[in-house]
């Protein structure tokens, strides 16, 4: 699922986070090679996901739901 032209840039630039967010089915997180990807789910039902990155290599992220 999802964009191959995304999926190859994250593959050939490597960052260290990736937010997504079209795809509903696939709410979470996951991971290519070192890049976290993040997909919170729909906004309009609530969905958010707080994310701190702490330093270059270390990122927090915290999917939630606001009450609406």
């Amino acid at each position: 699922m999802g964009s191959t032209s995304i999926r190859r840039f994250i593959e050939e630039y490597k960052p260290l986070l990736a937010v997504c967010g079209h795809i509903h089915e696939t709410k979470g997180k996951s991971r290519i090679n070192n890049t976290l990807i993040i997909n919170p789910g729909p906004a309009k039902q609530g969905n958010y996901a707080l994310i701190t990155v702490k330093n270059k290599d270390e990122i927090d992220v915290d999917l939630r739901s606001a009450k609406i």
